[in-house]
């Protein structure tokens, strides 16, 4: 499979603003639908948020690296950073049936990552945080 995007960000939160771009034009080149943008562009700016807010534990500049695949009838995305080792997939699922104040907070995020992609993986390889995102365009 080869990459059809690269892009490098830095760890700030003004980033997922022109990553979202950058996956807006990609999308429409391969004219998915506006629900399936709209769940990419979520799902994208909750792991780039958790990677700025958590990853470092300095605060120098961090680059952040996105690559695109495209598939037949989807997307693959991997976003790759040099932070401290997480792994989202070993968080456990929210209890969402309890009020807001019997959850403790945190979690949410990466149960709605789950929610909105078809499927998600994570590694550690060479230091460094893979997660890799697929999404089937199921309006094509």
């Amino acid at each position: 499979m080869e990459i059809q995007k690269k892009v490098t960000l830095v760890n700030k939160l003004s980033e997922s603003e022109r990553l979202s771009k950058i996956i807006e034009d990609f999308a429409e080149e391969k004219n998915f639908s506006l629900k399936f943008l709209f769940e990419i562009d979520v799902a994208l700016d909750e792991i780039l948020t958790n990677i700025v807010s958590y990853a470092y534990n300095d605060k120098a500049e961090h680059k952040i690296l996105v690559r695109l695949f495209s598939l037949k009838d989807g997307l693959k995305i991997q976003v790759e950073d040099e932070g401290i080792a997480f792994n989202p997939l070993q968080k456990a699922e929210p209890d969402i049936t309890k009020s807001v104040m019997e959850r403790p907070i945190g979690g949410l995020g990466i149960h709605m990552v789950r929610k909105l992609v078809d499927e998600l993986k994570y590694k550690r390889e060479n230091n460094k945080n893979i997660l890799t995102l697929i999404k089937i365009n199921s309006s094509t």
